[in-house]
């Protein structure tokens, strides 16, 4: 794990998830805030917003089989005996 490129690689899926994660959110708070203030999106909009979302879930999901995979082949690479206690 020490390598900088197994280090580089799961900085960039961490920080990649954490960024489709925090989209969503944003996106989730948006949509709150306005229906909180009454106004209630167009049929249209709506679609959009579905659309949009169901987008960032499949990013979020397909981000979060590329961290299993790589945390997968950072642990394959260990010496046997770095995880014992």
């Amino acid at each position: 794990m020490n390598d900088p490129v197994d280090i580089a690689i799961a900085f960039a899926i961490i920080a990649s998830t954490g960024g489709g994660v925090v989209m969503l959110g944003l996106l989730v708070r948006a949509l709150a805030r306005r229906w909180a203030q009454g106004a209630a999106p167009a049929a249209g909009e709506l679609d959009q917003l579905r659309s949009g979302m169901l987008r960032l879930e499949a990013e979020v999901s397909e981000l979060h089989e590329r961290l299993d995979f790589a945390e997968r082949v950072l642990a394959r690479d260990r010496p046997a005996g770095l995880l014992d206690g």
